[in-house]
């Protein structure tokens, strides 16, 4: 999608499964400092993630990322599904998802992946990248 060129242009949607690592591996630097998608995409609200979340909302609207990378864990709350219903917990991040991105990539590792309990399934992934972006 551009290498080099997409350095503080990824804004990932992950805690724990490899797209942090991934742009770190690249030398790539995050569109943001949000790290922990778990607050932004949990089902229960409190005042802390209610705060993150319009922090958050202020950043992405003010330099909208090139491309989102949204994994499947759903931060553990139901078995791994690849159905991102995460995105639905917080409608307006949804609604801005699909009015300025495209689906670029939806993949699932073909392997399972090694987790303290012993073999499991690994995470998926979706790439948006933003409309008109190259």
């Amino acid at each position: 999608l551009g290498g080099e060129q997409l350095s503080g242009q990824v804004q990932c949607l992950d805690m724990a499964a490899g797209c942090l690592n991934t742009l770190y591996r690249m030398k790539l630097v995050q569109a943001t400092g949000f790290l922990y998608d778990c607050y932004l995409l949990m089902p229960q609200r409190d005042e802390a993630g209610e705060e993150y979340r319009r922090a958050f909302w202020r950043e992405i609207n003010a330099r909208p990322p090139e491309v989102f990378v949204v994994t499947s864990h759903q931060c553990g709350l139901t078995p791994m599904n690849y159905r991102y219903d995460e995105l639905r917990e917080w409608p307006a991040f949804g609604r801005f998802l699909s009015a300025n991105y495209s689906l670029y990539a939806d993949r699932i590792p073909p392997h399972l992946v090694k987790w303290i309990a012993g073999a499991g399934l690994p995470f998926g992934y979706r790439i948006y990248v933003r409309h008109g972006f190259r």
